[in-house]
């Protein structure tokens, strides 16, 4: 580090620097999460990057005893997919506590610097989308510091069980230190801006390319539900509003969930267990990603149906992008921005009686499906896009 505690810009001295592959520099990632556990904007964003430049992908510091846990965790250095290593920093237990977060911070950057020192790697960009203040240990340089906000972190707070003080603490800190400010949507954007600067408002993508040949693939073989079928492929959480699902379900229309559940009470749980034991309605848990697009290809619509809440209003669904990128048309509630979206194929609801209509209207309204007309609405969306994008905005502030 130098004087001031931070890490050296672009220009440090370099012993056998890193090349990319279409120009030099490595792109640090600084995640929300880990490699292996959500494979959401963070991990597209970085596939897409390693295509053109390496990408170091630091995962949040983690306790020494979720690593023993987790076998595919423990290595501290891996090469998780081309172009990409991943960096892992263990720490004691406590990881949230202020003590402990601490000393997470500064075991994380130690191993950041002694990484690119002993590699000679070159940082072409910093790219934070952590809830923690890492943009406040980067120094500034040609190597441009990114705050890319892929939700409303300090508005997450009841969700994660973590103190709004220190999220909205971090996130002024990273406001602070950043070259460029990114956010998913314009009322996200809306939110960070400080002075006169205002953040870039860049939106989630899709893997549309990933479902090109879905016509070609086989439904999931356990799903036993009657067509037509409704459907929610994602989490279950508190952003899940379970009274728009109740409604599709008793119209009478097959409700098929996917993916893991994570609720933060025991009343909520057992509502959810409850609700999945009702007829017409499966749940089927965690699946890996390449089964997805089987499950995806068992709906006749797909839903997002989000909670009514500033965390929701200020998100970009991912969910809708996956749905119309497979050939599903969408009903949602009318809580995330749309812009964008192709309202031929994404019907909107404010209550669980016109949420679980539009699902009826949207089934009906698709017998026979043009998945291909439904999938060619988010072309633009594509992450190659966004990639295309981001690196734009790289090279001209390195410039």
């Amino acid at each position: 580090m130098n004087s001031r505690g931070k890490l050296p810009p672009r220009n440090m001295p370099a012993r056998g620097r890193t090349e990319g592959r279409t120009g030099e520099g490595t792109i640090v990632y600084l995640p929300g999460a880990s490699w292996h556990e959500v494979e959401g904007t963070d991990h597209r964003l970085a596939m897409g990057l390693a295509e053109h430049h390496p990408v170091l992908w630091v995962d949040p510091p983690q306790s020494a005893w979720a690593n023993l846990r987790d076998s595919v965790r423990q290595s501290p250095l891996s090469e998780v997919a081309p172009g990409i290593t991943r960096l892992t920093v263990t720490v004691p237990s406590g990881v949230t506590r202020p003590i402990v977060r601490e000393l997470a911070l500064k075991r994380l950057w130690y191993a950041i610097r002694r990484h690119l020192r002993e590699t000679g790697a070159t940082p072409l960009a910093w790219i934070c989308s952590s809830a923690g203040p890492l943009l406040s240990m980067v120094d500034s340089g040609p190597a441009p510091r990114i705050y890319l906000a892929t939700d409303d972190f300090v508005a997450a707070a009841p969700l994660w069980r973590m103190s709004p003080a220190y999220l909205h603490a971090a996130r002024e800190k990273n406001l602070a230190n950043a070259d460029i400010v990114l956010a998913v949507t314009k009322e996200l954007a809306d939110t960070l801006r400080r002075g006169e600067g205002h953040p870039i408002v860049f939106p989630n993508g899709c893997d549309f390319h990933r479902f090109d040949r879905i016509a070609e693939v086989e439904r999931a073989d356990d799903v036993v539900l009657p067509s037509p079928i409704a459907g929610v492929v994602g989490q279950f959480n508190a952003r899940t509003d379970l009274d728009m699902l109740s409604a599709v379900q008793e119209r009478g229309i097959s409700l098929l969930l996917v993916g893991p559940r994570s609720y933060a009470s025991t009343d909520e749980s057992a509502r959810f267990e409850e609700f999945v034991q009702r007829e017409g309605v499966q749940w089927i848990d965690r699946v890996p990603t390449e089964r997805v697009i089987r499950y995806l290809k068992c709906l006749s619509v797909g839903l997002t149906p989000y909670a009514d809440s500033t965390f929701n209003r200020r998100a970009f669904p991912l969910k809708t992008l996956e749905y119309l990128a497979a050939g599903v048309p969408v009903v949602c509630t009318d809580v995330a921005p749309l812009t964008g979206f192709d309202r031929r194929f994404v019907q909107a609801a404010a209550t669980p009686e016109t949420f679980a209509a539009a699902a009826a209207a949207t089934v009906d309204a698709m017998v026979p499906m043009d998945r291909e007309k439904v999938r060619l609405s988010v072309e633009a969306f594509d992450w190659s896009r966004r990639v295309g994008e981001l690196l734009g905005l790289i090279g001209e502030k390195g410039c």
